[in-house]
Formats: structure tokens, C-alpha cells, sequence
């Protein structure tokens, strides 16, 4: 086993079983998307067995906003294919969930006109809405000051039912995958 003094970081060595693989072929953002939701399950279901909620809750929010705005993007992308419309990487390279979510509802209602998604609006504006109340900038559940030296998280925040939060974001990740499984079946096709 290398060590830390002669080992490198992002080491090839050893074991095949320890060796993640990364930069393969197929969908990346499918991959970074299911390692993120893997990720939250993961931190849930060890902070509910172990009660060690109080310090696992800032990964989980973290990587539960990381979780939808990689989907939100990859829905964008996709409806932006569908829809012919031009889209401009450099315009995404944000982490403001209510700019991608106004992109995408105005491409969403543009390819499907019969209001196929309007169900599932209003559950992703309230989830959206929370999110950028409490984590306006994906900052506060990574650091505990913000730039100016104040506090990231709201005043008024205390406590997050783990549980709760863990089965809203499952929810609206089955909507937006099931949005990115529409996109692909309209894609095919064309």
C-alpha cells in the first residue's frame, strides 16, 4: 500500500476492487447525477443508523442541491435539443437552481404545449423555492461563514428532518428523471 509521503492521491495501484473508474465512455452526467444521488442514500440511511445526523446533514444538503442542479442542467440540455433552441453552455455555469428552473419551464412548455409536466410544476417551484431560501449560492451547507465572515445558513433554521428532506429530494429526482426519460424517447423518435 503506498503511503501518504509516497503514494500518490489519484493513485492507479493496487486492488481492482478500490479503483474507481472515471472519464469512461457513456454519459457522464448520468454517472456524476447517480454517484450524487448514491451519495445522499448513503449519508441518510448512516446518519439515521448511527444518530449522527448533526454532522452528516451538511453533506447531504450539499449533495442533494448538487444532485438537482446536475439534473436540471442535464433536462435543459436536453429540451434545448429537442426544442432547436440555441443554448449557450457558458449560460448554465451557474449554481442559481431558479435560473436553470426558469430556462427549463419555458423549453418544457415549449415542446410539450398540452401541459404534459404542469403536474409536477409546482412540487419542483416549492422544493426550488426552499433551496434557494435557505442556500441561495450553494454555499451554505459547504462553508459556515460566508465571505464576509456572517453566518451561512439562515437565522432562522435549527433543525431538517433528514428523513423528510431525503424523500422529497428522491421524489423530485424521479420527476426530472422521468422528464429526461420523455426527452430521450422524443429524441429517438426524430
Amino acid at each position: 500500500m503506498d503511503s501518504i509521503e509516497t503514494g500518490k492521491l489519484f493513485s492507479d495501484t493496487g486492488d481492482w476492487r478500490n479503483k474507481a473508474c472515471v472519464n469512461c465512455k457513456g454519459d457522464p452526467e448520468h454517472l456524476y447525477a447517480e454517484g450524487y444521488k448514491r451519495a445522499i442514500e448513503i449519508l441518510i440511511n448512516e446518519a439515521i443508523e448511527k444518530e449522527d445526523q448533526d454532522f452528516l446533514i451538511y453533506p447531504i444538503v450539499f449533495n442533494s442541491r448538487h444532485y438537482l442542479e446536475i439534473l436540471l442542467k442535464m433536462v435543459l440540455l436536453g429540451l434545448s435539443r429537442l426544442t432547436d433552441s440555441p443554448f449557450d453552455r457558458e449560460k448554465i455555469l451557474n449554481h442559481k437552481l431558479s435560473l436553470l428552473w426558469k430556462k427549463v419551464k419555458i423549453l418544457a412548455d415549449k415542446q410539450w404545449p398540452d401541459g404534459e409536466h404542469i403536474a409536477y410544476v409546482s412540487k419542483i417551484e416549492n422544493v426550488i423555492s426552499e433551496f434557494e431560501q435557505m442556500d441561495k449560492n450553494s454555499t451554505a451547507f459547504r462553508y459556515a461563514m460566508d465571505k464576509m465572515g456572517n453566518p451561512s445558513l439562515p437565522e432562522n433554521l435549527y433543525r431538517i428532518n433528514i428523513k423528510v428532506f431525503g424523500e422529497k429530494i428522491k421524489e423530485l429526482g424521479i420527476v426530472f428523471k422521468g422528464m429526461l426519460i420523455q426527452i430521450e424517447l422524443e429524441e429517438e423518435l426524430h
